[in-house]
């Protein structure tokens, strides 16, 4: 069997999976499109030493262009008198790329913070 062969030689394998069911294989159409750079909800966080630390997706300007950032940061948690719990974010930062974007931040922490 011809198909599949890639200069000249058989597949290692066996013949690929489309092949069993397909006489040819169909054209490749895929395209370059935007990346997505996620809705702006929080991925993960991380309880550290007594505070949450975390990072978002957000929009920031770098040179008078919007492009996709992250932004990260950490809260000192406390339950106030009435039992509900409040939280004060204690630092923020944003980064940002020129010429580039920055998608799905994640981010881990010592135990120390």
């Amino acid at each position: 069997m011809s198909k599949g062969r890639l200069a000249g030689l058989p597949p290692p394998f066996g013949p690929g999976r489309w092949q069993v069911l397909l006489l040819q294989e169909r054209a490749h159409n895929e395209v370059e499109g935007q990346v997505d750079s996620n809705d702006g909800r929080i991925q993960q966080v991380w309880l550290a030493n007594g505070r949450l630390y975390t990072a978002a997706d957000t929009a920031v300007q770098v040179d008078g262009q919007l492009k996709a950032g992250v932004a990260w940061f950490f809260v000192d948690p406390k339950i106030n008198g009435a039992g509900k719990i409040e939280g004060k974010v204690a630092k923020q930062v944003y980064l940002a790329v020129e010429n580039n974007y920055l998608v799905y931040p994640a981010i881990a922490v010592l135990p120390n913070g």
